[in-house]
Order: structure tokens, then sequence, then C-alpha cells
């Protein structure tokens, strides 16, 4: 991979937004859990209040070829406390690898996010022609997965990076 192109646990952790928020975020390799489950059992029992999201950071995700959206597995509201839980969301998440298992596969622990209106994904450029557009897609509603899922009723907003027109106040925030 490119120096642009790291996994999507290691982009979350360097990217650096003005307005909003990342969840809080745990990363760790699919190996460092196969040596001992338990220690990052409990590492996430530290780090976390609240529910867990357990996502896939698989190596062939968000890469320049292919963006394998909603291709591997992601566990939500995971209760973060029982440990059987815990392990079982993070090893439905290994099995999703199993086409495309590397050393480099991660698996990410994020806080789930609650009272969500809108949840979506943005690029920078149109990600079938590399256009110079800021591409939105946005579902409105309590499903963060609808997107990344490929669900219908999502929306898709293509904006021009010039200054030619004022885009809804919601959108300009994007």
């Amino acid at each position: 991979m490119s120096k642009f192109f790291t996994s999507k646990a290691q982009t979350l952790k360097k990217l650096k937004i003005k307005k909003g928020h990342i969840a809080k975020l745990f990363i760790f390799k699919v190996s460092e859990f196969t040596k001992n489950p338990k220690n990052i059992v409990a590492t996430i029992s530290r780090k976390f209040n609240g529910k867990v999201i357990i996502r896939s950071s698989n190596f062939k995700e968000d890469n320049k070829n292919k963006s394998f959206a909603g291709y591997f597995e992601s566990v939500l509201n995971v209760n973060y406390k029982n440990l059987i839980e815990t392990i079982s969301a993070i090893k439905r998440v290994i099995k999703s690898y199993k086409n495309y298992s590397s050393p480099k596969n991660e698996i990410l622990v994020q806080s789930m996010v609650e009272n969500v209106i809108a949840s979506g994904v943005v690029t920078t450029c149109d990600i079938k022609n590399y256009s110079p557009y800021y591409v939105v897609d946005i579902n409105y509603g309590k499903d963060t997965t609808a997107v990344t899922s490929g669900k219908k009723n999502t929306l898709q907003l293509i904006l021009s990076k010039q200054k030619i027109y004022k885009p809804k106040k919601i959108y300009k925030k994007i």
C-alpha cells in the first residue's frame, strides 16, 4: 500500500477534523488477539464505557483499487463487560477475513455512537472515475450501517470543489 492508503483503523487514528469528532478507538492486530484474547478484552474493558462496536480493519479495505465497503463483518452494540460476548464478536470479525487473511489485518473497537440523526461516507473524489468532487453518501435515521451496507434509500450528493454554488447549510459543514 502507498503512504496514502493504510488500514481503515490507522486512517481513523491519523485523521484530523476541524468540527465533530471521531469516536474513541482501540486498534489491535488479529495476531495479538490470537496470542492473548483475555489481554485484549481486558484492555477494551479499561478503555471504554458503554457499548462498543467491533469493526473490521482488513488490509484490503479502503484501498485505491476497491473499497470493500460492507464486505467484512462489524458487530454493533457489544457489551464490553461481557467477556464471552466480546470475544465472540471479535471472532466473528476475524472469521469474515477468511478469504483475505494477512498479518496486516487489524480489529478496530470504537464507542457506539448514540442519538444518531444521520450517518454516511464522504470521499474527496468520485471513486468511480477520480473526478474532483466531494461525494457524500448519507442516510437520515438511526441506522449507522445503511450507507456502508449498500441499503436502498440513501442519498448521494456530488458537490463541486469549485465555489460556484452554495450547498445547504448541513452539507457545507460536511
